[in-house]
């Protein structure tokens, strides 16, 4: 039997921590901890959090924020923000029998990058189709109306829920509104 010449050596040592970086929005705040042995290979890579995490807000814990991993520095890997998602059980818990359920998907293009945006609109009662247009009609006038800046302005009226309050505001007037939720915001 052949042996193998030399010390065998452990590849987690020659591996080094980095500390991963929110973005500028969110003050760099340390997101967490990542290993490579090599700096170039972090970049692509993904990290999930928590709202709470990042914004110490308990009650935004159902909402997950993905950032990705791009520029390595030092000892600390820099992100961008790349999805906002709204946890599947908590929009599950939403939708109550009796009331109609409208999702909708809608495209923007602001100056800098191409979002796709998932809106999830609960009624109190049965709503009628042409009621459904209407709504669908104002919410998408309404995001539109943000395309002339850059997205991640767009992104933060989101996630503080300016966004959404306002879409609320002009849409209850066309029938009896349950809840609105913005359950997806992804950078395309």
């Amino acid at each position: 039997m052949a042996r193998r010449k030399g010390k065998a050596v452990d590849k987690w040592k020659q591996k080094a921590k980095y500390k991963i970086l929110a973005p500028k929005d969110y003050e760099y705040k340390e997101l967490g901890l990542t290993m490579s042995d090599d700096p170039s290979n972090l970049s692509g890579r993904t990290i999930s959090v928590s709202m709470r995490d990042v914004t110490g807000d308990k009650a935004k814990q159902h909402q997950n924020l993905v950032f990705e991993l791009i520029q390595p520095e030092g000892k600390g890997v820099h992100t961008k923000f790349k999805r906002y998602v709204v946890a599947r059980s908590y929009l599950s818990s939403m939708v109550r029998e009796g009331s109609s359920k409208i999702d909708f998907v809608h495209d923007l293009q602001f100056t800098d990058d191409k979002i796709r945006v998932k809106i999830v609109v609960t009624t109190r009662g049965h709503s009628q189709s042409t009621q459904k247009k209407e709504i669908i009609k104002k919410m998408s006038q309404i995001m539109n109306a943000y395309t002339n800046g850059p997205a991640q302005n767009f992104v933060q009226l989101v996630i503080t829920g300016k966004l959404g309050n306002e879409m609320y505001q002009n849409i209850k007037n066309i029938c009896p509104i349950g809840r609105l939720e913005i359950s997806e915001v992804s950078v395309l």
